[in-house]
C-alpha cells in the first residue's frame, strides 16, 4: 500500500482560457499583505471588502476540480508506465509484467499495488517515489497487513483476505 504526500500541490493546473482563479477574502487578505506587502497593490474592494484575485498554478486541497486535475495527472503518468486502465471501475489499472497481472488500485492518493513478484510492487513503489516524493517521500508499507481507506487489510492466512473496520466504525 503506498500514499501520495501533497498529491494536489504536486498538481499542476490548466493554463490558457481553462486557468483557474480564486477569489481571497477576509482575514486571508491581512495574512497575505503581511506576509508580501508587495500585494496590496491587488487589494480590491467589494461590497467595502477587501478581496484579492490570484491565478491558481497548483491544485490546492478543498477546490472541487483539484480531485478531477489530480486524477487527470495520475492517469496520464500511470497510462505512460504502459497500463491500461478497467472499462468499469476509473480508479483500477492493470499492466502484464513478466506474463503476470500488475494491478493498481487507488482513492485519490492512496494506492494498493499487487503483483505475484515482490519486486514488481518495488519496483512500482520507487517509480511512485521518484515522480510524486520529491517534496516529501511516499509512504510505502510492504507485507501482510495494510491500512487502507479506514480498512484493516490483512493476507496473513494463506488464500484468505480478513478486512476489519473496527476503528473507522468507532471513530464514527
Amino acid at each position: 500500500s503506498m500514499d501520495v504526500p501533497n498529491a494536489f500541490i504536486q498538481t499542476i493546473t490548466p493554463k490558457g482560457k481553462n486557468k483557474i482563479i480564486m477569489k481571497i477574502t477576509g482575514v486571508m487578505v491581512k495574512y497575505i499583505i503581511d506576509i508580501a506587502p508587495e500585494y496590496r497593490d491587488f487589494v480590491v474592494l467589494e461590497n467595502k471588502k477587501r478581496v484579492i484575485y490570484v491565478e491558481v498554478h497548483r491544485a490546492i486541497y478543498g477546490m472541487l476540480i483539484s480531485s478531477l486535475l489530480w486524477y487527470k495527472q495520475f492517469r496520464g503518468d500511470l497510462e505512460g508506465q504502459g497500463f491500461i486502465f478497467n472499462p468499469y471501475d476509473p480508479c483500477i489499472a492493470n499492466k502484464m509484467v513478466d506474463g503476470k497481472q500488475h494491478t493498481i488500485r487507488f482513492h485519490v492518493d492512496d494506492l494498493l499495488s499487487s503483483h505475484m513478484d515482490p519486486k514488481v510492487n518495488d519496483k512500482f513503489a520507487e517509480w511512485l517515489n521518484l515522480k510524486y516524493g520529491q517534496l516529501k517521500p511516499c509512504t510505502i508499507v510492504r507485507g501482510k497487513v495494510h491500512r487502507y481507506l479506514g480498512m484493516t487489510l490483512d493476507f496473513r492466512m494463506k488464500g484468505k483476505l480478513k478486512i476489519r473496520m473496527d476503528e473507522y466504525v468507532q471513530n464514527m
